[in-house]
């Protein structure tokens, strides 16, 4: 089971609730930290106390304060929110687990520990893009039951919408492909997806996909977990290589570890800050490609209406999936190249073109003369 990433939004709001209100010896905000049996011995050491002692203190409210490395799948958020708000020395109620002949690895990853995790992260609901990793890599290892409870969490249209998703290979390979960015897709729009592919604009959509991907791939020079949430909400739509605003904006965000917080090492950090300053483009996102995706569904919506009236494609064309013709593929067939190679420039102005006439740059035409603004 995936490990939750840092949203931003939760952070702030734990950190409201911490600084009105802390207390240690309750433990309904206990953190379930995991370590190996072989150091157990280890903390009772440190401690100067017995194995039974320290299990009496999940009884008697008296917990000793302890400084050692645990490991931990849920609790991420209270642990930052608490040195936000009380700096790096904030102190936090564990309950520890252990178990004996079971290495710290296999524990964790150990369907019991999992399903604990999910009780554990009641109070602020996954996302649909959480809920997306964790699906795909359940698929990926053939955990069908895991599937079914993940998917389980869904709206009857996302689950719809997630076996659509599948069954189209190129789009499911490429949102699998952003999966390896952890902070990408919080802002996947799963309830929406039943709509792009009933536009049968596959390439449109794997291209954006591939782009989203690329860019990132670019920006983080080949470190795609180094992106989480925060950085992808400051960076998406803004222009650092281009804007003196969004420049600023972004070395601010640098110097304060704001964003990539999660490369630590120096060198990294330099490598990463100069690909992004340098980027000329606005940085995409899931975010920026739903806002495309109206776009796009406009102008087939257009061309569809003023160029096959009478063709009988109805609405319920759209609606079909079965069928991945796509709206390029229907253009194609009745497009014949002109006898002339013109590109209109501006309205009503024509130019002439060098080259034989291609159909990609008609297709492009259209499209784009059907939109009522350019794509970003």
């Amino acid at each position: 089971m995936l490990a939750r990433e840092l949203d931003p939004t939760i952070l702030s709001n734990l950190v409201a609730i911490l600084q009105k209100e802390l207390d240690h010896d309750s433990c309904n905000n206990a953190i379930e930290g995991y370590v190996e049996y072989t150091e157990i011995g280890t903390i009772v050491e440190k401690l100067n106390t017995s194995i039974e002692t320290l299990h009496q203190t999940l009884y008697d409210g008296r917990r000793p304060t302890l400084e050692h490395p645990i490991s931990f799948l849920d609790g991420q958020h209270r642990v930052e929110a608490a040195k936000i708000a009380f700096g790096e020395k904030a102190i936090w109620t564990v309950r520890l687990l252990s178990r004996p002949g079971t290495k710290l690895s296999a524990f964790i990853q150990s369907r019991a520990t999992c399903q604990r995790l999910d009780k554990l992260s009641h109070q602020t609901r996954y996302s649909d893009g959480e809920v997306f990793r964790q699906i795909t890599q359940l698929w990926k290892t053939s955990k069908f039951e895991q599937v079914r409870e993940w998917t389980a969490r869904l709206g009857a249209q996302k689950r719809v919408n997630i076996d659509m998703i599948k069954d189209n290979h190129q789009v499911f390979s490429c949102l699998d492909g952003l999966s390896h960015f952890p902070g990408l897709l919080s802002d996947l729009p799963l309830g929406s997806f039943h709509k792009h592919l009933a536009l049968h604009c596959d390439d449109e959509i794997v291209n954006y996909l591939k782009h989203i991907r690329d860019v990132w791939l670019g920006l983080t020079c080949n470190h795609p977990d180094v992106v989480d949430i925060g950085t992808v909400q400051l960076l998406e739509g803004r222009a650092p290589g281009i804007s003196d605003i969004d420049r600023q904006l972004v070395e601010d965000a640098f110097d304060s570890y704001e964003i990539f917080s999660k490369a630590q090492n120096p060198q990294l950090r330099v490598q990463i800050r100069s690909s992004v300053l340098h980027f000329k483009g606005l940085v995409p996102s899931l975010k920026s490609y739903q806002e495309n995706m109206k776009f796009m569904s406009i102008g087939v919506t257009v061309v569809d209406d003023l160029l096959f009236p009478d063709s009988g494609r109805t609405k319920s064309w759209k609606r079909q999936q079965t069928d991945r013709r796509t709206f390029r593929g229907m253009l194609r067939q009745h497009w014949s190249p002109p006898r002339q190679n013109l590109v209109e420039v501006r309205e009503g102005v024509m130019a002439r073109c060098v080259g034989e006439p291609v159909f990609d740059v008609a297709y492009k035409q259209v499209i784009l003369a059907a939109m009522p603004e350019p794509l970003c």
